[in-house]
């Protein structure tokens, strides 16, 4: 790679030599210098509006769809760029570094969504769900209980019955990223004639058979997910079931779990390099007049940021081991 550029400019913070390249396929490089120029160019600057304002990040999720992201791991023949776990992490960390946290936590729970969806994909949900990424079409997860919390895999406020070839569906969650926004949601339930703790099923509902409330998400640059709960009360035609009755379980181990702990980790880690690209510009600018040193000729500095360096790049190096290892499972 040559140099890391930001607009016309050297970017302000560490350079590719900082970056583990040599794990990205050349595609995958050049996806990521298309998302820092989207970075630069707007989704950065959204950012602050987004988060002083509580506003949702539409607009820098419509930029990412314009480029074919929010169909990142499609294949191409339904219109994605058929790209990998691997091409995922990165996409959820460059998003976080260099542009807005918001905007990177609600692309990992639409690509959950999305790959829920394809895990178990029908000519009808294609062609309703995932052709239409490109346009702009937003969905997310909604696996959380006001019961049971974070404990997703078991959705006790939650069920499903079946209603002559429908599914009438009750779910209730106590929060969920882009509530009231996304196109469509997929949500988790216990299954019809519930025999145990793993007996979940799992459906896909359009955004007019859920009543979503956004609520104040006072989280330091999250600010702009509006993550608030959700209730679904309803008839789901039954197309719009996510595999067989039954298959919850299987669903959260193969697709729910392993994209949404590849993506929020990616995206923690993003957000830490982004703290150490500014502390970066910040120590290399300033200057103690009185000694003539910058901030960071200080050896104390020095050895702060450089563990920082450290300390991160060695949790990207697992991140993108554990990608590389589930792209090694499923043949990409």
């Amino acid at each position: 790679m040559g140099e890391k550029m930001w607009g016309a400019e050297p970017f302000w913070g560490l350079g590719y030599d900082w970056d583990p390249d040599w794990l990205l396929t050349e595609r995958q490089q050049e996806l990521r210098t298309t998302l820092i120029e989207l970075c630069e160019q707007e989704m950065r600057a959204n950012a602050k509006r987004f988060d002083d304002t509580l506003e949702y990040p539409r607009r820098n999720l419509e930029l990412l769809g314009q480029h074919g992201f929010l169909a990142l791991t499609v294949p191409e023949r339904y219109g994605g760029l058929g790209q990998d776990h691997m091409a995922f992490s990165m996409v959820c960390e460059t998003i976080a570094r260099y542009g807005c946290a918001s905007t990177a936590m609600c692309y990992v729970m639409h690509m959950g969504a999305v790959n829920a969806i394809m895990l178990r994909p029908t000519d009808e949900l294609i062609d309703t769900y995932i052709r239409p990424l490109n346009e702009g079409k937003i969905g997310t997860l909604s696996y959380s209980d006001p019961e049971t919390g974070s404990h997703f895999w078991y959705p006790i406020s939650s069920g499903a019955e079946r209603v002559n070839g429908d599914f009438k569906v009750r779910k209730k969650a106590s929060w969920t990223t882009s509530a009231g926004f996304a196109d469509f949601y997929v949500v988790q339930t216990t299954s019809p004639d519930f025999s145990g703790y793993d007996d979940l099923s799992v459906f896909v509902v359009d955004a007019e058979d859920a009543q979503a409330r956004p609520e104040l998400w006072d989280a330091l640059g999250l600010r702009g997910n509006q993550s608030g709960s959700l209730n679904i009360d309803g008839l789901i035609p039954g197309e719009q079931i996510l595999g067989p009755v039954g298959d919850g379980a299987a669903s959260n181990d193969e697709s729910v779990d392993p994209w949404f702990l590849i993506g929020s980790s990616s995206v923690w880690n993003g957000i830490s390099m982004g703290a150490i690209d500014i502390a970066k510009r910040q120590t290399t600018r300033k200057k103690h007049v009185d000694v003539g040193l910058r901030v960071c000729d200080y050896p104390t500095i020095q050895d702060y940021v450089g563990e920082a360096v450290m300390d991160t790049n060695a949790a990207r190096l697992f991140t993108f081991s554990v990608a590389q290892a589930m792209d090694r499972e499923t043949d990409d």
